[in-house]
């Protein structure tokens, strides 16, 4: 379920059941339905948030992240004070492989928002040991964990990828 917060006007019906339709459809993993679902909202509800969150999640099934990174600049550009779209933006560019942008982004856009984020100082840490900057990713990872749940934390880069040169 999403947990966007509505500063917004909420949907109303039939457009309501539409989107949570389409966001339950993205969590069994299922593109093709979700955006079916999406597909019959009103042309006033495709740009409010919920519908680009889960827009944003039916592309990244597919690995369109191309559409990924537009719909993440739509999501910022509606809701500026949610941290996904900031998350999904980042998320976006590193899939892109266009790992320094997504870095030197993050840290002149979203740390500012949001400095207490405990994720964006772990994706920055991710970011970071992509690069190689092993000593700068430790740094940011210690900052994540002093703001979120450090096992958790620190449990999330032992099962990412991103992390592999930590595990060398």
């Amino acid at each position: 379920m999403s947990t966007l917060k509505e500063p917004y006007a909420p949907m109303e019906r039939p457009d309501a059941v539409h989107a949570l339709a389409a966001e339950g459809w993205v969590d069994f993993g299922n593109a093709e339905e979700a955006a079916l679902e999406l597909s019959k909202l009103s042309e006033s509800n495709r740009m409010h948030p919920l519908a680009l969150d889960s827009l944003y999640r039916v592309y990244a099934l597919r690995g369109q992240w191309e559409a990924c990174l537009t719909i993440s600049n739509a999501l910022l550009e509606v809701a500026p004070h949610l941290l996904k779209g900031f998350v999904f933006r980042v998320h976006a560019l590193r899939r892109l492989n266009r790992i320094e942008e997504a870095r030197d982004w993050l840290q002149d856009k979203a740390l500012s928002r949001f400095p207490k984020s405990w994720l964006l100082f772990y994706k920055l840490a991710s970011l970071e040991c992509l690069l190689g900057n092993i000593p700068t990713s430790l740094a940011w990872m210690k900052q994540a964990c002093a703001c979120g749940n450090s096992k958790r934390i620190v449990d999330m880069a032992l099962e990412s990828p991103d992390f592999a040169a930590f595990k060398s």
